[in-house]
């Protein structure tokens, strides 16, 4: 299809005026999968409802996240078929290469358009839209004034990926380094896997045992603890089979069900360091958390947490796109999920991404999710 220029400035102008109002559909529309999304997908039902009193938005909460929505929305057997799966990964699609991720595992292939992938798993006559939804960032934290903060800040401003790696795994140092793990990031090793110091990372920092925390691992908030891992643990699970599956975190970790909780914990606990979300670390700035810098690679700068690095995917390995994939092959489904989207993308819609950890898109982000709606409609003739 071709897309004439005015006809997206008219859908964008639209959009930037409809301030409380929403196209409103009559029917079901249920989305389900990431438990990272679950609140914003929440957060959005809700307000569409209040805009729309006739539809029935439904948010399902699924344990097993981003997996079970492709396998949900592609209409797998034993899965409730559903309209929107909600995911922080796009379809594993066996044509391209996607780290931690085998070929057996397959969900659906890219089609031509770049934006639309066909299910190769359930009902493979179904196709979905992605749709990014909004920015997730996962953050590292200190307590500000802190011999912690201290410690960092002589590292260099910082933490490497195999300095925190070691702080957070529960692997010996012999199971590290037999995992591609540099000993360099320790330059201060007392050589005891019984004890894990501040010190052990340079002989400036504290001589105080590290007390790693973050969210839980297995409630509504795992999706966050899952990605942590899935980034610094190459064996953790659903990573590259190089290693032992065993990698996680280290058996005195301090789990939080809620993020404010981590805030807290990291105030009022000597030696902590901990996970948590961008969002919610930000808002504690000024009752004294640090976020800390991170660097993806040993010829890498620093790079910190903040809502440009997020949106431009630089605050690397701790950033990415989460995402609504949309039924396309069944024209009412596409219809009904497509005016709940057209609230999304509104203005309303994306000031309710903050209060809910997410990071808003961007306006190049927010014209791309137009032109698809638009393209999307005309192929079903839904203008």
């Amino acid at each position: 299809m071709r897309l004439y220029y005015s006809s997206l400035l008219a859908l964008l102008l639209m959009a930037a005026n409809r301030a409380s109002a929403a196209i409103c559909f009559d029917g079901d529309l249920t989305a389900a999968g990431s438990t990272t999304v679950y609140p914003v997908a929440v957060q959005w039902a809700a307000s569409y409802l209040e805009l729309c009193p006739g539809t029935n938005v439904t948010v399902d909460w699924e344990l097993f996240g981003s997996t079970t929505g492709a396998k949900r929305v592609c209409a797998v057997s034993g899965y409730k078929p559903i309209e929107i799966a909600t995911m922080t990964r796009l379809f594993k699609d066996p044509s391209v290469a996607q780290v931690g991720y085998n070929v057996t595992d397959a969900e659906g292939i890219l089609q031509p358009d770049g934006y639309t992938y066909k299910c190769v798993i359930g009902d493979t006559s179904r196709s979905v839209a992605v749709f990014p939804a909004f920015y997730d960032a996962v953050v590292l934290i200190v307590k500000s004034d802190s011999a912690v903060a201290d410690c960092i800040k002589t590292l260099g401003g910082g933490l490497t990926m195999d300095q925190i790696r070691w702080l957070f795994s529960n692997f010996t140092e012999a199971q590290l380094k037999a995992s591609k793990w540099s000993a360099e990031s320790l330059t201060n090793s007392d050589g005891s896997d019984k004890t894990h110091l501040w010190s052990e990372l340079d002989s400036s920092c504290p001589d105080i045992e590290v007390e790693t925390a973050g969210t839980d691992t297995v409630g509504r908030l795992s999706g966050e603890a899952e990605y942590f891992q899935r980034s610094f643990f190459p064996g953790f699970k659903g990573g590259p089979p190089l290693y032992s599956s065993a990698e996680g975190l280290r058996s005195s970790y301090e789990s939080h069900i809620d993020h404010h909780e981590v805030n807290s914990h990291i105030l009022e606990t000597d030696g902590a360091i901990a996970f948590n979300s961008y969002q919610t670390a930000l808002s504690a700035v000024d009752s004294g958390v640090m976020l800390v810098p991170i660097k993806a690679s040993s010829s890498a700068a620093y790079i910190s947490p903040t809502t440009e690095t997020i949106q431009d995917l630089s605050y690397q390995p701790l950033s990415r796109l989460a995402y609504m994939n949309l039924l396309t092959s069944d024209c009412t489904a596409l219809s009904n999920g497509l005016d709940y989207l057209e609230y999304a993308f509104s203005p309303d819609g994306q000031k309710e991404i903050p209060a809910t950890y997410g990071v808003p898109l961007t306006e190049e982000d927010l014209a791309t999710a137009a032109a698809r709606i638009e393209e999307l409609r005309a192929g079903c003739e839904l203008f």
